[in-house]
């Protein structure tokens, strides 16, 4: 088990593009989990992927209140995977990195939970959905993907699982280090390896 002192540096990366409905609540939420696990040094980098709302101006000013938040500003919309690298790339100091989406499908109230179990040895944990929100031919689709993907690849990633989780500092360098431009995060942190442990957990509505 890693030592609880001092306490280790935890980064948020979180995409966003176009959620200037959401984001008040998404700020708050964090803001209260960072409140009440004072155990972690905590940061979030909400990265504006060439957002058209009001997204980036909110996350100013949330940065500004409060230094725990920092905005990465990207000059046009590059797409959730590449905002997402360019998030990992400002948090490799971080001793360990959760990686979210922006809409709450994904609670904040689960990051705890996924640093306990990094503090206990996993250095890739995985957010695993214990239920979905989505029914119908959407989760058909994600079934068929999944499906598919574990026949074409030596190393599956787990069927419940998407972007949300945690890399301790080792996997973030490994990641980084990926000549990859066109990446798919779950699969690349299912080939990268490293210890690994699922945090179970329910999925929101967006």
């Amino acid at each position: 088990m890693r030592s609880s002192a001092p306490r280790p540096g935890i980064a948020i990366v979180t995409p966003v593009f176009n959620e200037e409905a959401v984001l008040p609540e998404l700020l708050a939420r964090l803001t209260a989990v960072f409140d009440t696990h004072p155990g972690c040094n905590w940061r979030a980098i909400l990265v504006d992927d060439g957002s058209h709302d009001g997204s980036a101006t909110l996350i100013r000013v949330q940065a500004e209140r409060d230094p725990r938040f920092a905005l990465v500003e990207l000059s046009r919309n590059f797409g959730f995977q590449s905002a997402l690298s360019a998030g990992l790339i400002q948090a490799a100091s971080a001793d360990a990195v959760v990686t979210m989406d922006a809409d709450l499908q994904d609670p904040p109230e689960v990051i705890p939970a996924l640093v306990a179990a990094w503090r206990e040895g996993a250095e890739v944990v995985r957010a695993v959905r214990r239920s979905r929100a989505e029914r119908g031919v959407r989760r058909a689709g994600f079934d068929l993907f999944h499906a598919l993907y574990g026949r074409l690849t030596d190393y599956p990633i787990e069927p419940n699982s998407g972007t949300f989780g945690l890399l301790g500092r080792a996997a973030v360098e490994a990641f980084n280090r990926l000549p990859e431009r066109h990446r798919y995060f779950p699969g690349l942190r299912a080939w990268i390896g490293f210890p690994t442990a699922n945090v179970q957990y329910d999925r929101q509505e967006r």
